[in-house]
């Protein structure tokens, strides 16, 4: 339940924030220095662009490989916290005041966003 309540809370996440990221990624690609002559100035202007040239599904041309990178690292960071849940179970290691509920986690999520970022690097 709790891996899927974590793909949909990413999905409508990223379907919301991808047009925007690809505006910011679209406003951060113009390198023409002329600023009169950049094609795209601010995140309306770029989304219009966007519309524009390639019509309302290039704004989404890249969600479904995004959407893959998400579900991938919802999977990762479920196996790993139950992974390490178990680990701090049966050994006892990680068994301070704050450990489970601060550092554990903190390391799986970091662990997770390390395995997952060529996907990311790849979109």
């Amino acid at each position: 339940m709790r891996y899927a309540s974590s793909i949909g809370a990413g999905f409508c996440t990223l379907l919301l924030t991808y047009p925007l990221d690809l505006a910011r990624l679209r406003i951060s690609l113009d390198l023409n220095p002329q600023k009169s002559e950049q094609n795209y100035r601010t995140v309306f202007k770029s989304l219009g662009k966007v519309i524009e040239k390639e019509q309302f599904r290039g704004i989404y041309a890249g969600f479904p490989f995004t959407l893959g990178s998400v579900l991938a690292y919802s999977g990762t960071l479920v196996a790993l916290d139950s992974t390490a849940d178990q680990f701090s179970d049966e050994v006892g290691a990680l068994k301070t005041e704050y450990t489970p509920f601060l550092v554990v986690p903190s390391l799986v999520g970091l662990a997770a966003s390390l395995i997952c970022y060529p996907l990311d690097t790849v979109r």
